[in-house]
């Protein structure tokens, strides 16, 4: 019996998170470069410039999902991979070429 509550347990807290991701924005990582640890996304709000801090290290092509439309330290998830990771917002809602120009500021 006890094996089923934690079965259940497990499982609504699993729904709680698909939930709260649900409503987070999602993004497509579509620039990374090795060595550097921001990262650049797109999706619906433009683009990401995200600061990689721990957990999956995302790669070209990975979904990210989490308050990313916001700034500062976020928790984020990569739904496709089934794990989690933290990332540094350093900015949203830019053009690609804004985008591309706060990257090689941090970067470069």
């Amino acid at each position: 019996m006890k094996t089923f509550k934690k079965l259940g347990l497990a499982i609504a807290c699993s729904f709680a998170l698909i939930g709260a991701y649900a409503r987070a924005d999602t993004a497509v990582v579509v620039y990374t470069q090795s060595g550097c640890d921001y990262f650049i996304a797109s999706g619906q709000r433009g683009f990401y410039v995200l600061e990689w801090y721990g957990g999956h290290d995302p790669d070209q092509g990975d979904v990210v999902a989490g308050n990313i439309g916001s700034y500062g330290m976020k928790d984020v998830a990569y739904p496709q991979q089934g794990v989690e990771g933290r990332v540094w917002v350093e900015d949203y809602g830019l053009t690609q070429d804004s985008a591309m120009d706060t990257w090689n500021d941090q970067c470069h």
